[in-house]
């Protein structure tokens, strides 16, 4: 049993053992696309992840980014159980939400029960996610990263199996929804019981608070997975599944280097809230701006990679088939100097408590997705998906920039005024 008074890891303790997580958890995912890809058909990938594509903007906004929302409840205004109680009556929303649209967009059999068994899967994945924001806002990020470290194993090894042996896509998914239910049951849910009583608690007003409280962050997310995945709803529209496929496994390039953001954001999310929470506003800045440059520092890299050995990169992960499709792979990598370090700049809005202004930096970069996809996929394919990726990274990059810089001009102002006032 976890002691609450047992000592916190440091901020490159949490790092290290966040990045091992989520690298690994990141290259189990990237590895599903890679065995469908070398192995089996670009249709085969471009069915899984239309699962991925249609089910994740509904859980990210059902989540409600709920496990950031509690990790930095510092004043502890609702218990846990109030956000683990929250959390289950969403994710069965959720998922009652995409059943009715498979049915109204009339899914073949097949298609229907691969996209059914992806959103269960992640449902259960939505489950260990509020779960983790325990282990998260004590700054014990090594026992997510061993929980999604064991999990990862499982898909790398349980998945290419499942293809080799059955050659379906339906069989793999229902194998990684067992491997979900298992590591939320026997590690997530015993991790977190150290540390909170997790019983979920049905409290109808609090539900209700809570909600219009977070519902801003779960716009934020959901508009930010819908800008991810329009690209896919439209090459799909225009272009069919097949080149879905080929683009799918391309992009999971930007995985990579979001791996390492992500890392970086989850054990600092509580820090920069704490933080700005004592007004240690410069302390706040430095950590900020050492985040953003990591991140610029990343990009740079896939760029040059993307640039150099893009074709070979290609060949030898996928086919020879990608090679041609070296100039998406550069556009992308392009995308993610806007990217990568705009997910710092949203860190650093959420952890300063800016919910309400976020959904409007989402909103503008999903409409400029629309826009830009359905105008350009027709004219250059899958290079105008990705241009219409770059160019929606660029507006949303930039209106964060503003928001953050101008949310902290504000609390500098308010302190020297306080400080004049004192004297």
């Amino acid at each position: 049993m976890l002691k609450r008074n047992e000592k916190k890891l440091s901020l490159k303790t949490n790092f290290s053992w966040t990045l091992a997580g989520n690298g690994l958890y990141a290259f189990s995912q990237w590895f599903i696309i890679f065995i469908l890809a070398k192995y089996g058909t670009p249709e085969m990938v471009g069915v899984y992840s239309l699962g991925l594509a249609l089910s994740a903007p509904v859980l990210m906004m059902t989540n409600l980014q709920l496990r950031v929302v509690q990790a930095t409840d510092f004043k502890e205004k609702y218990r846990f159980g109030v956000y683990f109680g929250l959390r289950i009556i969403m994710t069965f929303f959720a998922l009652m939400i995409i059943v009715i649209t498979m049915l109204i967009l009339n899914y073949n059999e097949n298609k229907f029960l691969i996209i059914l068994i992806v959103s269960l899967s992640r449902g259960i994945d939505a489950l260990s996610d509020i779960l983790y924001s325990v282990n998260q806002k004590h700054e014990r990020m090594d026992l997510i990263s061993k929980s999604r470290i064991i999990k990862s194993i499982l898909i790398i090894v349980v998945f290419p199996v499942c293809i080799s042996l059955w050659n379906d896509v339906l069989i793999g998914s229902i194998a990684m929804l067992v491997v979900s239910i298992a590591c939320f049951l026997l590690i997530d849910l015993v991790n977190a019981k150290g540390y909170e009583n997790i019983k979920p608690l049905m409290e109808i007003k609090s539900f209700m608070y809570l909600t219009r409280t977070a519902l801003p962050l779960g716009i934020v997310l959901m508009l930010s997975s819908l800008y991810t995945n329009i690209p896919r709803y439209a090459i799909d529209s225009f272009l069919g599944v097949k080149e879905l496929g080929y683009f799918t496994a391309i992009s999971y390039f930007i995985v990579a280097g979001q791996t390492v953001v992500t890392s970086l954001t989850q054990p600092a999310a509580p820090r920069l809230a704490k933080l700005y929470s004592l007004g240690e506003i410069n302390k706040f800045k430095i950590l900020l701006k050492k985040l953003c440059i990591i991140g610029f520092l990343l990009s740079i890299v896939g760029i040059v990679f993307s640039i150099i050995l893009g074709e070979e990169i290609l060949t030898i992960l996928y086919t020879a088939e990608y090679k041609k499709y070296h100039l998406l792979f550069i556009i992308l990598m392009l995308s993610t100097l806007f990217i990568y370090v705009g997910a710092f700049l949203g860190c650093g809005l959420t952890a300063s408590r800016n919910f309400s202004v976020q959904p409007y930096f989402e909103g503008s970069a999903v409409i400029t997705s629309v826009i830009a996809c359905w105008f350009m996929i027709p004219l250059w394919g899958l290079n105008g998906a990705a241009i219409g990726i770059l160019i929606a990274s660029i507006i949303q990059f930039s209106l964060k920039l503003i928001a953050i810089n101008y949310s902290l001009r504000q609390i500098d102002k308010d302190q020297k005024i306080s400080m004049l006032v004192n004297k």
